[in-house]
């Protein structure tokens, strides 16, 4: 395609446009994305909440563009990784959000930042040169690939059906559960359960259900399928729950029954889990116990029901659900006793002593460790609990060593405060007249952990961001040719000679960590002043000011960008604040609360590609406007 193309001349891509840009228009309400891309004006990428989503679908062409060249090196993708904003098309490419749901995130995400300051005060793709994604395979090389004229295609390509994102099913961290997906039929990429032939059209059907990128594909293939192999149907129960069509899901499931076809644990997995998000606790019952008369209990089926139950805040079944694993030999992991944890927290009322019993009793005897999870779950259910329970539990988890965040924080005030779900605090004065009728106790113990809170670097409401952050604006600086210890100190010493600023004590952090000696630093823009000082007298190869004025991922960019519901990754995606992978099939909850970190945590990228060439990654593949990944990289190997 050439540039011509761009220019709407061709009747087949002025219609592309066309409807590309209706569609990016309907997911975003409030502006034309598209069109601001196109025509601009520049200006307008220059803000942060253009600048933002513009990235994140200018890296997505890319993609595309390399899915249409090489097909078989995007099909064979084992791993994935992007550098801040980009690590929001490694959670699109993973396939735990669609496309819509994903820019849907992407736009809070911008929108927040916007409000606590941060400015791209020059080119969006200076701004971008920091941001563009890579996703690394082990396949066939291929050259760099750029934008091009494929943007109105792509963008036309990507867009799916606007629906709520999937439900997942609640077993955390276990890579083996995705496997067992795969294997039988409900991963869309599997063609045969343990080695069966699929009849001609059931491979066919199949296929197009493996692709599909909306429901209507799925349906029609379904339309066109006269068999009755369950794979088939497995396959698109899973992609109902992708697309958040659970009616249609529960249709399907509804025809395995009347053609009497054999069912597997798979399909009463998904038939649970649809069933679970129609609020049908009677359906979810029936299917459970033929499950049971079926195949027997397993792993996979004892988590989608005690996650029904939790939905339905239903204890005693999740208690049930449990002790006939222990009494079965069926391994029970921290995501079981987690989500039937949910379930007290649910019901509520004095479900906090069976929350108590799970945690205190349960989980030790099976030598199970909690995570932040369980431990937000476990506070939540102690909402009814004397205070001395709730504080009791905090301790407990420091004895774990395991932090708070943002998500934590929130619960454990919402909880020592009494909050019903039901009371909506939208103003100060709201949360004035609430408090006001606590025990003093219960509001010394929020005070304190507030002020803990704060000490640790927590930020709990919006508009005290914005406050700080309209106060004092904010920097970031390149640095090469320091040492990272060295580097640190002079933040340190920058940190003190800047004081405080509002009220609070300067920050300047290392933000991203690229590569030897190549870091970028953010944070008040006069403590960033006195760092640039420090770094010249110190002999920096360079010491430069970048053109985005926020400080990203420090503690003044703590935000609560958070997905509660999304797919298991269908591979290895690399996190940025972990420097690690979250392997295939690890629970989204997971991989929510490393999304959450990101923006005020430091991008440790040289550990994380350091991290894939020790897990035998070698072949990188960039896919964005610009090549300073492929740049940096190409300095780690030669180190």
């Amino acid at each position: 395609m050439t540039r011509r193309g761009l220019s709407g001349k061709d009747k087949d891509e002025k219609e592309v446009k066309t409807k590309a840009s209706e569609l990016l228009q309907t997911v975003e309400k409030t502006y034309d994305i598209l069109n601001l891309c196109l025509n601009g004006p520049e200006s307008k990428l220059e803000e942060t909440k253009y600048c933002q989503p513009a990235m994140f679908l200018a890296n997505c062409c890319a993609l595309e563009k390399l899915r249409l060249e090489k097909p078989e090196v995007v099909e064979g993708a084992s791993a994935t990784a992007g550098l801040s904003l980009g690590e929001y098309n490694a959670i699109w490419f993973s396939g735990m959000l669609g496309f819509d749901d994903c820019l849907k995130v992407v736009r809070v995400r911008a929108d927040a930042m916007q409000e606590v300051g941060c400015l791209a005060d020059g080119s969006v793709f200076v701004f971008a040169r920091h941001q563009v994604p890579v996703w690394i395979w082990q396949r066939v090389s291929l050259k760099p690939v750029c934008l091009g004229a494929l943007l109105i295609v792509a963008l036309l390509r990507l867009h799916t059906s606007i629906t709520r994102p999937a439900l997942t099913f609640g077993v955390a961290g276990q890579s083996w559960l995705k496997a067992r997906q795969k294997k039988q039929g409900l991963e869309f990429r599997t063609p045969a359960l343990d080695g069966t032939k699929l009849s001609k059209d059931g491979k066919s059907q199949l296929s197009k259900i493996q692709a599909a990128e909306g429901w209507r594909q799925v349906a029609a293939a379904l339309q066109q399928y006269s068999g009755t192999e369950v794979q088939v149907f497995n396959a698109a129960m899973y992609k109902a729950l992708r697309f958040g069509r659970n009616k249609q899901g529960a249709e399907v499931y509804d025809r395995i029954c009347n053609l009497n076809i054999s069912k597997q644990s798979a399909t009463f997995t998904a038939a649970m889990t649809i069933q679970s998000r129609l609020r049908n606790p009677d359906a979810v019952r029936f299917i459970w116990e033929e499950a049971m008369s079926t195949c027997g209990l397993d792993a996979v089926l004892a988590s989608a029901r005690i996650r029904a139950a939790a939905q339905e805040g239903d204890v005693r079944v999740a208690a049930q659900v449990l002790d006939d694993m222990n009494h079965s030999g069926v391994e029970i992991d921290i995501g079981h006793v987690t989500s039937a944890i949910r379930a007290c927290w649910s019901a509520g009322g004095q479900n906090h002593n069976a929350a108590k019993y799970l945690f205190y009793k349960v989980i030790p005897a099976l030598n199970l460790k909690p995570n932040i999870i369980t431990m937000n779950c476990f506070v939540g259910a102690l909402q009814c609990a004397p205070l001395g329970d709730i504080l009791s539990a905090v301790d407990t988890m420091k004895g774990w060593s395991i932090k708070h965040d943002e998500v934590f924080a929130e619960t454990f005030l919402v909880t020592v405060l009494q909050k019903d779900s039901q009371d909506r605090w939208s103003s100060a004065k709201k949360v004035a007249d609430r408090v006001r009728g606590q025990e003093p106790t219960r509001i010394t113990a929020a005070r304190d952990a507030l002020e803990e809170y704060k000490a640790m670097g927590l930020r709990l409401s919006s508009k005290i961001k914005n406050e700080e952050a309209n106060r004092s604006p904010q920097g970031m600086i390149s640095i090469a040719g320091l040492d990272l210890q060295v580097l640190q100190e002079l933040c340190d010493t920058a940190e003190k000679q800047t004081g405080e600023i509002d009220g609070r004590p300067a920050v300047c952090k290392v933000a991203n960590l690229l590569f030897p000696k190549g870091y970028v630093c953010s944070g008040d823009r006069s403590a960033v002043e006195a760092l640039k000082s420090l770094c010249d007298s110190k002999g920096a190869l360079q010491a430069k000011f970048l053109k985005t004025s926020g400080a990203f991922h420090t503690s003044l960019m703590a935000l609560r960008v958070r997905v509660t519901d999304m797919n298991f990754p269908k591979m290895d995606v690399y996190m940025n604040n972990r420097g690690g992978p979250q392997r295939k099939g690890t629970d989204p909850r997971e991989i929510n609360y490393d999304l959450a970190a990101q923006v005020s945590s430091p991008v440790l990228w040289q550990k994380l590609i350091e991290e894939m060439r020790q897990n035998g990654i070698t072949e990188f593949y960039e896919c964005g406007p610009m090549k300073q990944l492929k740049a940096d990289i190409r300095r780690l190997r030669l180190r």
